[in-house]
Formats: C-alpha cells, structure tokens, sequence
C-alpha cells in the first residue's frame, strides 16, 4: 500500500461534543496509515521518542537541534509506550497563528504481525469560525513524509541486520 492511498477524513462530533465557547465552530481530523515490514516495537524505539526528529530533519535540514522557540511550540501530551501512541499539541505559533485552537498529531504504531506493523498519523484540529479561510493549513503533508523517511530508515536498518525480526 502506498502512503495516502487512505487518507480517512472523520466528520465533526456532536454539537454537545464541541467546547462551548461560541467561535470555535469546526473540528476535523485527517489520518494516512501504511504497513512497514518491521515489527511495531522496533518501530516504536523511534515514534515513541524525541530521535524520531533525528531520523527525518537531516534530510531537510543540515543540522538538527531540539530547541524551544523556532516556527513552533509544541508539547507530548501522551506517550504511551504499552499501546504505542504518541500525542503532541502546539501551543505557541504554528497552526495557532492562523486561528486553531487546538492542533494534535498522533502516532501510532499497530502490531499486524510479528515481524510487520501499520504505522499510523492523524491530525485532530479545531478552527475558529473566522479562519475557516485557513483551514487547509491542517494537512497531513509533512507527517506523510515523516512516515516515508522513517519507513525507509527502519527498513535499511532491518536490512543491515541491526533490527531483528
């Protein structure tokens, strides 16, 4: 399967779902998902932790540095290392310049065999009424490609026998 054959848009919760505060009118997620033939514990070692930057930025970046401070702020509001989910939140800049009010991406790793997992992003976003103008801001792009260069380094190390099956 290739990365966005499956691209899954969720629908908006229930009225009484939403925060009650009056300009926050949309929520939506976006999820990709693609099968990587190592098993979902290996592919945790890197979702699961701060390394996972390490994998992807070199190929965009010369240098990498885990700052507070650039384009955007963001926090892990949820590791769980026995279901494999990582959760983080912006909270200052990014996406909540352009009007969220809440931009989360989630990682998941999900055992499909032993030697094989699905490995799966979603964005969960909310958006004020007056920035819907915005709101293809929340795409899947770069965690798309996240997915892909960590794939393709889990792979690599799998078959340099540094990952055992």
């Amino acid at each position: 399967m290739e990365i966005g054959d499956k691209l899954q848009f969720q629908a908006p919760p229930p009225a009484s779902a939403v925060s009650p505060v009056a300009t926050i009118k949309t929520w939506g997620s976006v999820s990709t998902e693609m099968e990587v033939d190592v098993p979902a514990t290996e592919a945790w070692k890197l979702y699961g932790t701060v390394d996972l930057k390490k994998v992807t930025a070199p190929k965009y970046l010369a240098k990498v540095e885990i700052v507070e401070g650039s384009y955007f702020k963001e926090k892990f509001t949820k590791v769980d290392n026995e279901k494999l989910v990582k959760e983080t939140e912006e909270t200052e800049r990014g996406h909540l310049d352009y009007g969220f009010t809440l931009y989360r991406i989630r990682f998941e790793c999900i055992p499909k065999t032993k030697d094989s997992c699905i490995t799966r992003t979603t964005i969960e976003y909310t958006i004020k009424e007056e920035a819907l103008d915005n709101i293809g801001k929340a795409t899947i792009t770069g965690s798309v490609n996240i997915m892909k260069d960590v794939a393709a380094y889990l792979i690599k190390q799998k078959n340099n026998c540094l990952i055992k099956s």
